[in-house]
């Protein structure tokens, strides 16, 4: 299995994860599925890890019910998902984040240490985004 593979897999079962706790906390396949705006089917896709529910589904269910998820190291509360109305503009911009972050290629990433004073380094990180 790939890593970006493994990766997905890992983010999938904690989608599922916290779809468990929502459904263990008294609302039904139907009602989860009326408030995703997605069929009872779809629900069941994600409880099997066959599929990960696109981001605008991942932002209902963090409005609803937050929860921050973990990807590659990084954790993301709902605010990544652009659920706040203060930060809509911001969502515009994260709507595919999980899908940007799997095309960056290891030969895009460049980190540089602009200072280092011995206990302290600054450092800039740059990447290449595929268009």
């Amino acid at each position: 299995m790939k890593p970006s593979e493994k990766e997905r897999l890992q983010f999938r079962k904690e989608v599922r994860d916290h779809m468990e706790k929502v459904l263990k906390g008294g609302v039904s396949r139907g009602q989860l599925g009326g408030e995703l705006q997605v069929t009872k089917q779809a629900i069941s896709s994600y409880m099997k890890l066959r599929t990960t529910p696109k981001p605008h589904i991942l932002r209902r269910l963090l409005a609803r019910w937050p929860h921050t998820f973990s990807y590659r190291g990084s954790h993301f509360p709902p605010e990544a998902f652009g659920v706040e109305p203060e930060r809509i503009d911001v969502a515009a911009k994260q709507e595919y984040l999980f899908d940007r972050l799997a095309t960056i290629k290891k030969q895009n990433v460049r980190v540089e240490v602009e200072r280092s004073n011995g206990a302290e380094a600054e450092l800039r990180l740059t990447i290449k985004l595929d268009a």
